[in-house]
């Protein structure tokens, strides 16, 4: 059985998410959480890993209590004057750092190579290697060695990592202050007015696609019509697409 956490874990990657993959995926089998939601009260848990310079084999993680604000992004290049204003996690409280993950044994991993196959191989490739057998030696090698000198995240024996850790993201969640839910509630906000704005401008953009090919009907009236777009955005110009065809659906009607 799983063990229910009470907070939903963010458990947050850089360089496309490499340094979390593995650990999230070997906590998902042994844990549920709630979904990634803005909490209201309570705080949430993160999991940050440890940039490369600063690791050491008692920190790879850190481990924080944060909640979602809104926070002021710098420019990403020259053409931005301003940067942008989007969400992100502000760090409340450090719990713990989290040690390296243990290595699987080296014969363990060479234990599990597959049997090297000499499918996909031309007849030509396979005398240029010596032979069947050869061709087989040489492969098995080329495993073996990948194996030894691999410096992934592959190597290391992430269920027992996960078991290990699961304690730690069982502590109590803290409450948060009024001013922490009022950041959460800013954050909450900002995105609902963004996808209010991107809402908008997908309906009109069917709206358009709509009054273009004639296919109103699914649509109503034609006054249903002015009063729905109308609703989506009031500040339409007598120039805009949609108000064209939607003035001359009115007329034909």
């Amino acid at each position: 059985m799983k063990t229910t956490l009470q907070t939903p874990v963010h458990i947050l990657g850089f360089d496309g998410g490499a340094a979390t993959v593995k650990f999230r995926g070997a906590l998902a089998k042994i844990a549920t959480w709630p979904a990634s939601a803005y909490s209201r009260t309570h705080a949430e848990l993160a999991v940050y890993p440890v940039l490369q310079e600063d690791a050491a084999a008692t920190r790879w993680y850190d481990l924080y209590w944060v909640h979602q604000t809104v926070v002021h992004f710098p420019p990403t290049n020259l053409a931005e004057e301003s940067g942008s204003v989007g969400v992100d996690f502000v760090r409340i409280k450090w719990i713990a750092s989290l040690p390296a993950p243990p290595g699987v044994p080296l014969d363990q991993r060479l234990a599990q190579l597959p049997e090297p196959s000499l499918d996909g191989f031309t007849p030509e490739q396979i005398q240029f290697l010596g032979g069947e057998e050869a061709a087989l030696r040489h492969l098995r090698t080329q495993q073996e060695i990948a194996v030894r000198t691999d410096r992934t995240m592959e190597i290391y024996d992430w269920d027992a990592y996960a078991a290990t850790v699961l304690p730690h993201l069982q502590a109590p969640v803290p409450k948060l202050t009024e001013g922490q839910r009022a950041a959460v509630a800013l954050a909450r906000y900002l995105e609902a007015q963004m996808a209010a704005e991107a809402a908008r401008a997908s309906v009109l953009s069917h709206f358009s696609n709509a009054f273009t090919k004639g296919d109103l009907d699914p649509l109503g009236e034609p006054g249903e019509l002015a009063l729905a777009v109308e609703t989506v955005d009031m500040t339409l110009a007598e120039e805009h697409p949609v108000r064209r065809v939607l003035d001359a659906a009115a007329v034909q009607g």
